[in-house]
């Protein structure tokens, strides 16, 4: 065998590999992602999001900047996750828990 098609076989054996190993982690993710008290807390991010660092500004008759965009990505990611863990804490017999 030459050397290119060693090198694409292993290659495709390592896609493979990295496609098991993925998959794992993206089951784990998504089934955490099943509890609604994170979807919840996504939601509220995402309309925080639009709402305050969208919105508001073009009805102020500010400008978006991309700096402003950026910036309010993590922030209201963190902020959702914040919202919907508090929800879970204080809501605890709530159906925002876990489907379980």
């Amino acid at each position: 065998m030459d050397m290119t098609r060693v090198a694409i076989i292993w290659k495709a054996k390592w896609f493979e590999e990295q496609k098991v190993k993925f998959s794992k982690l993206l089951n784990l993710i998504f089934s955490k992602a099943k509890e609604k008290w994170l979807r919840a807390g996504l939601i509220w991010g995402l309309f925080m999001y639009i709402s305050m660092t969208m919105l508001f500004p073009l009805i102020e008759g500010e400008s978006l900047t991309q700096k402003k965009l950026l910036i309010g990505i993590p922030l209201w990611i963190i902020g959702g996750f914040g919202y919907g863990y508090m929800i879970k804490g204080f809501f605890p017999n709530e159906k925002l828990k876990n489907e379980d």
